[in-house]
């Protein structure tokens, strides 16, 4: 199975935050650490709840589309703010790391 950082964390994140709105894990073992900009994500996200340059502008439309409903209801004029507090709140990314190695 192929692992895909980003897609999986974009699909972690929507899970999280998007109409879905429920609590999220994504785990995320050292083998998967292919890059250290995958660090480097992980922690933007740890930091603020989103990762620059992640979302394209159509999957940014899809997000405000997607939060429209829940913005009007909840009185917030920023759906794609909405859509990262909901990040913070509901998801958790779990680094599993092992000691044994020549990395370490």
């Amino acid at each position: 199975m192929q692992f895909d950082f980003r897609t999986d964390l974009k699909t972690a994140m929507r899970q999280a935050a998007g109409a879905e709105n429920h609590p999220t894990t994504l785990l995320i073992n050292d083998n998967q650490i292919t890059n250290d900009i995958f660090l480097e994500d992980v922690n933007n996200v740890f930091n603020s709840g989103e990762v620059p340059n992640l979302w394209e502008n159509e999957e940014k439309d899809e997000i405000n589309k997607e939060m429209q409903e829940e913005a009007d209801r909840l009185g917030v004029e920023d759906k794609y703010k909405l859509f990262v507090s909901r990040i913070r709140d509901n998801l958790s990314i779990v680094l599993c790391l092992s000691p044994v190695g020549e990395s370490l």
